[in-house]
């Protein structure tokens, strides 16, 4: 056990040479380089600890029987999870955090089969696609953090299984779900924490989740990180009502929800702020204290940290500065650059009658990066062709 002592270079492949070493535990230092494969392929390994290093390359393939803890986490990692995966063998892993790397691709649905898991940190990676619905067979699971990736898709229904009965902790905020927050979240009976916003996520809070007086300990705490680990937000158990406490009657509804969101914090605002409303905080989650929208304003998702200015000018000025405007081409009188220029009479925009845009016509005319959200506020376009663009 070397941790925390600003050791340098790379982790000696020699390592891998003494076969009965079963913990490994290097964290907290400099260590650089990739991670060598004579180690990973170590036969008694019990516990990996090289979090905390500047170690990078394609995540160890860790072969060990034995294997029950792996935390790789704040490095610099990447490659494919689902190879990982595939090499491990042993199914006693309860700890697997990978927080913090630059992880891609999709989350692989044989993560369901490490039955053992107890903690599953997948967080602040560059993960896609949706949640497996095989995570709803991780029995033991009480942590689960998937936060701050690119995941889409809606909540899977699985993960309300009564079979997840110890999972505590959910942390999906800072992603790309859509759909509804499921009610049957409230029927998971340790549940303390559960954090979604900064999603796309639509609707209400289900009241069920809203009574259940969830993340108190956060804001009794909130000078700590969200995407931190339990031990990090949370120092002592002392801090987290037990189940009786936690749970109330649906005659005491009316002391967990207020009626107005920016004056008082209740159930459903300690979880997410309501669609045309945005959060105040400083550190831009989309919890309590909320603001409701101003006028020209639109927020429709639970959780946001911003309201859409929703004024035909804005929207377009938001279109050119997320797509490279100074270097569109074919707008020789230069109508987009012109803020004077009204909106339905720059190059390539339709109105109706009352000056509503309903055509977006921009095809072949130099756009480079990715459209913004905010064009979905375009309430009235019937056409949006930016075809032959160099877009993302």
């Amino acid at each position: 056990r070397i941790e925390g002592e600003g050791l340098e270079g790379t982790i000696p492949s020699l390592i891998g040479s003494i076969t009965s070493l079963q913990r490994i535990h290097l964290g907290s230092n400099e260590f650089t380089g990739q991670f060598p494969m004579s180690v990973a392929s170590l036969p008694n390994l019990i516990e990996l600890d090289v979090s905390r290093n500047k170690l990078e390359g394609s995540l160890p393939f860790l072969s060990s029987k034995q294997l029950e803890k792996i935390n790789i986490g704040h490095n610099r990692f990447d490659g494919s999870l689902s190879r990982a995966i595939n090499v491990i063998q042993s199914r006693s892993v309860h700890t697997l955090n990978i927080q913090y790397n630059l992880v891609r691709g999709t989350l692989p649905s044989k993560l369901g089969g490490l039955t053992a898991l107890t903690m599953l940190d997948l967080s602040n990676n560059i993960f896609e696609g949706t949640i497996p619905t095989e995570i709803g067979e991780l029995t033991a699971l009480q942590e689960l953090f998937l936060s701050n990736n690119r995941i889409t898709g809606t909540i899977p229904i699985s993960l309300t299984h009564d079979k997840l009965s110890d999972l505590k902790e959910i942390f999906f905020h800072g992603n790309l779900l859509t759909g509804t927050v499921p009610a049957a979240l409230a029927d998971l009976p340790q549940l303390s924490i559960l954090f979604i916003d900064d999603n796309k996520l639509t609707g209400t809070m289900p009241l069920e989740i809203c009574d259940l007086n969830l993340n108190e300990a956060f804001f009794h705490d909130n000078n700590e990180d969200v995407d931190s680990t339990y031990a990090e937000l949370y120092p002592s158990d002392s801090s987290q009502p037990d189940n009786g406490q936690r749970r109330n009657s649906s005659s005491q509804r009316t002391t967990q929800r207020t009626n107005d969101p920016t004056e008082e914090r209740d159930g459903c605002t300690s979880i997410a702020c309501p669609a045309g409303y945005r959060s105040i905080r400083e550190d831009k989650d989309g919890v309590f204290p909320c603001q409701e929208c101003e006028h020209n304003f639109l927020n429709p998702y639970l959780g946001a940290n911003k309201c859409f200015d929703i004024e035909n000018s804005k929207v377009l000025l938001a279109l050119y500065n997320a797509t490279n405007g100074p270097s569109w081409t074919d707008d020789p009188e230069k109508t987009w650059s012109n803020s004077k220029v009204p909106p339905c009479q720059k190059k390539g925009v339709t109105c109706n009658s009352n000056n509503e845009i309903i055509s977006l016509e921009l095809k072949d005319m130099g756009l480079e990066g990715s459209l913004p959200e905010d064009l979905g506020f375009l309430r009235f376009m019937e056409i949006l062709d930016v075809s032959q663009n160099k877009l993302t």
